[in-house]
């Protein structure tokens, strides 16, 4: 996955036969049918048995599986391929060597809750795919933040993510020698260049699906001072990529979710999801706050959507969470829907102000 370039299938008789071995490796480009094949070969050479398996990534842009009822199978029924080892226990292991940013043990989170087919030399047999929930795509942040008088400010971070929130952490902060300059670039969105800058990744080999991150770093001026105001911006969740920035997009697009017009039919998520946001400002004794966030919690058939505002002197607790468990939802949801995504899109990055002596 690291050394193979990726790309989508090709057209003509190439986009459906796997390409040899030879030719895969001389091009140093590969789509998932051809990266199976070299991760089935590389199996044989240990003195494993294992298989391709032909799978459907899930699509927001195409109507749900579900949807289908054509009897015959078409190629299009499967964007994606695997591989199955047999192992001494008995337990096949389903591997997929199409992403870098995600362990090979570790299914696309667009494969949550689906079936794949494995292909034997005079066989085919559906395998399962088991439903991560909220899993498939799982974000906790917590941040400290303590702004001095001047607007300046300390700010600290810690994440843990799971699937495709996962893959989106490893894409901006698992390199060593980019994750300092993804960090800053994450806070001078809002204060110019930061200092005193400190970033960790890491990994839990127990846990593969998962990863986590820790970052520090002052801030000159994120509180903006003007007429006796004090306005702190939030900045984005770190990690969210944006359509056409060639990082994952996590978990999907709020603005694309909040203006879904309604249909007549039910849609397919490619996940389920789960974002959550703790950020604890610390704020100068005489500061008052005039703009605390609201408390609320909406739940829906599909998931919940809530905010927790705790203030005390100098101290203010906000906590944001999304939940939406479920990839499949009824077309009567719709409007539900939107409103969650709405709502999601104007809480996940408060703007507090306060009145300075």
């Amino acid at each position: 996955a690291a050394n193979i370039g990726r790309r989508d299938w090709e057209f003509g008789p190439w986009a459906f036969r796997p390409m040899s071995a030879r030719s895969i490796l001389s091009r140093r480009s590969a789509d998932g049918k051809d990266r199976a094949l070299l991760l089935c070969l590389l199996a044989g050479e240990y003195g494993l048995e294992a298989w391709p398996v032909l799978a459907r990534l899930r699509d927001r842009r195409l109507p749900p599986d579900e949807a289908s009822s054509l009897a015959l199978p078409l190629l299009d029924h499967f964007n994606h391929s695997l591989v199955m080892v047999g192992t001494e226990d008995g337990k096949p292991l389903l591997l997929d060597a199409s992403n870098p940013y995600r362990p090979p043990a570790v299914m696309p989170s667009q494969l949550s809750g689906s079936f794949g087919m494995v292909i034997f030399p005079d066989s085919a047999r559906p395998v399962e795919i088991p439903d991560l929930g909220a899993a498939a795509c799982l974000w906790e942040e917590k941040a400290d933040v303590t702004v001095d008088e001047d607007g300046g400010v300390l700010w600290e971070e810690e994440i843990v993510a799971s699937g495709a929130a996962a893959e989106a952490l490893r894409f901006n902060f698992q390199n060593p020698d980019t994750r300092d300059h993804a960090w800053e670039s994450f806070l001078s969105s809002r204060a110019g260049v930061p200092g005193a800058v400190w970033s960790e990744f890491s990994e839990d080999p127990r846990t593969p699906a998962s990863a986590s991150f820790s970052g520090r770093a002052r801030l000159g001026r994120l509180a903006s001072l003007l007429d006796g105001r004090a306005i702190l911006k939030t900045p984005p969740l770190p990690g969210f990529g944006a359509p056409g920035s060639g990082g994952p997009s996590f978990p999907l697009s709020l603005d694309d979710m909040a203006i879904r017009g309604l249909r007549r039919h039910d849609l397919s998520l490619p996940y389920g999801f789960r974002i959550t946001r703790d950020i604890r400002v610390r704020y100068p004794d005489g500061w008052r706050l005039v703009n605390p966030a609201p408390s609320f919690r909406r739940e829906y058939a599909f998931g919940s959507v809530s905010l927790s505002s705790e203030s005390s002197p100098g101290v203010l607790a906000v906590k944001f969470d999304v939940n939406n468990p479920s990839r499949l939802l009824a077309a009567g949801d719709f409007p539900d829907f939107r409103e969650m995504a709405a709502l999601a899109k104007r809480w996940l990055n408060p703007i507090l102000a306060w009145e300075t002596p």
